[in-house]
């Protein structure tokens, strides 16, 4: 579950929807890894997926470094599907009030890919960040 804690919380913070204080500081440092090999792989800063996810403009380069990102995480299986157990699981402890219409509206449990790694984070950032 805490893998799925970090994604989230990484989404938030890059969206400003909450404030990295509210990370614990070695949780922020492996986000900000994971960003610099992603954006090694794919050239992308941070504020262009920030605007992005706000604003519902992707290029590959942004979908490709989404994709990364939820990778690193450990959110994506063996089977390159989101574990949708431990999404549920963690939606319902951290945001009861929201964990069904974001998993009815976000969570799939097809094969990711940058697309849908993509089109989550947007609609995860959406529904939380309101």
């Amino acid at each position: 579950m805490l893998r799925f804690a970090f994604f989230l919380c990484a989404l938030m913070v890059f969206c400003n929807a909450m404030p990295a204080h509210d990370m614990p500081e070695e949780e922020i440092e492996k986000m900000k890894k994971f960003h610099e090999e992603c954006k090694a792989q794919t050239g992308v800063d941070m504020e262009e997926v920030k605007k992005s996810l706000k604003e519902g403009t992707p290029t590959d380069a942004i979908k490709e470094h989404t994709l990364c990102f939820i990778q690193k995480t450990g959110l994506v299986g063996d089977d390159n599907k989101i574990d949708i157990d431990l999404a549920k699981s963690h939606f319902e402890s951290v945001f009861p009030e929201l964990a069904d219409t974001i998993m009815a509206d976000c969570i799939s449990d097809e094969e990711i890919t940058k697309d849908s790694a993509y089109n989550m984070a947007k609609c995860v950032v959406g529904k939380i960040g309101h």
